[in-house]
């Protein structure tokens, strides 16, 4: 039996990514959906404590660990599961995505060698690629004010979204899989079709 297509949608906020993860599955029912974190009950539980990290006083540490407790259960329970049987699953954020929102701006770039040594005793697959789209966070916001669907990240200082961004990229020049990079400043379905592309499902 042929493995799975794995892949990963990561960008910043109002890039888009949960809307062609949508589109995608309307187009390929046989695809798994699925996101980071929350894709699994635990995940759930531990969503819910990082809504909440302020009122909790989590420190940045104890904030990116629940991030890998989350990621290494849906791994177990979901994402590995479906490789092996052969199906095609993606999700909505992955560790990469922790690197570029809580390590690249809590922790620090020095970081990356910790963090990359923990992502590989976690056993975490890579994903058979890595779409990032891409977006200027002042672009990204405005079009989250404009759907009003503004949630607790979103009210971070722009500088912070912006350096959200160099995380992003500073990590795609250093990863060992395939990287797509998109420019998500363009319109839905013109980002879409090149992730349609990309994938080839």
């Amino acid at each position: 039996m042929s493995r799975g297509k794995f892949f990963v949608l990561s960008g910043g906020e109002g890039c888009g990514k949960s809307t062609i993860l949508k589109l995608l599955s309307n187009d390929h029912p046989q695809l798994i959906a699925t996101r980071e974190p929350g894709g699994t009950e635990t995940g759930r539980q531990i969503r819910n404590i990082l809504l909440h990290q302020h009122e909790l006083n989590l420190r940045p540490l104890t904030e990116v660990l629940l991030f890998f407790a989350d990621r290494y259960q849906h791994v177990c329970e979901k994402i590995q599961p479906a490789i092996d049987a052969g199906q095609n699953i993606g999700t909505d954020r992955y560790w990469m995505d922790t690197y570029a929102y809580q390590v690249y701006t809590e922790l620090g770039v020095e970081d990356l060698k910790q963090f990359m040594t923990l992502v590989r005793w976690l056993k975490l697959p890579d994903p058979g690629i890595w779409l990032l789209l891409d977006i200027d966070p002042v672009i990204g916001l405005a079009r989250k004010h404009q759907m009003n669907e503004l949630n607790r990240m979103d009210q971070q200082p722009l500088e912070f979204h912006q350096r959200v961004r160099q995380g992003f990229l500073f990590l795609a020049e250093r990863v060992h899989f395939p990287v797509k990079i998109i420019d998500a400043s363009q319109s839905i379905d013109q980002v879409y079709r090149e992730v349609v592309d990309t994938l080839q499902l």
